[in-house]
């Protein structure tokens, strides 16, 4: 997924909060920040590692804190390939 053909890095972040949204008990709660200062992007080597936080409900109802580290890398066709995700 392509959304900003000049700035991969914010396409990274989009598709980080994607496959983070995935590993979710509640996706639908899921709020991340909007501030670019929370989220950081690196790349090297054509790999793409997002480290940010989303606030989400647990099993429980219960909103908590996550902090998460994506690492992925750009394919073809618009398509992103996760390599790993970690979420505390």
């Amino acid at each position: 997924m392509t959304l900003f053909k000049d700035d991969p890095e914010i396409d990274a972040k989009v598709m980080a909060q994607k496959f983070v949204k995935s590993h979710l008990v509640s996706p639908a709660s899921a709020k991340f920040p909007w501030t670019p200062s929370e989220t950081t992007v690196t790349e090297s080597d054509g790999i793409y590692t997002v480290v940010g936080y989303v606030d989400s409900k647990n099993r429980m109802g219960t909103p908590l804190r996550s902090h998460y580290t994506v690492k992925m890398n750009p394919l073809a066709n618009d398509k992103w390939r996760l390599i790993d995700l970690k979420i505390k």
